[in-house]
């Protein structure tokens, strides 16, 4: 009996956090991609692409520059080798 209280203890409480976290509508009413909506609503996301593009083009170089050191210690094992 205690752990079917305890269950539905711990259910009724997450339901109830659930609840108050669900996302309000927004205050000028109405889809803010429709008609009529508010142009202010959303994020921006120029500036997180920007970002997320320079941090590709930085990991990009960083495996280029590793592969390239990769084959040249490759190509100098090759010439000791004879």
């Amino acid at each position: 009996m205690k752990k079917i209280l305890k269950f539905l203890g711990i259910a009724l409480f997450t339901v109830a956090i659930n609840n108050t976290l669900i996302a309000q509508p927004l205050p000028g009413g109405g889809d803010p991609g429709g008609p009529g909506g508010d142009p202010i609503a959303g994020a921006p996301v120029g500036d997180g692409l920007l970002i997320l593009g320079i941090l590709a083009a930085l990991y990009a170089g960083k495996k280029i520059y590793e592969l390239y050191l990769e084959n040249k210690l490759e190509k100098n094992e090759d010439k000791k080798e004879p």
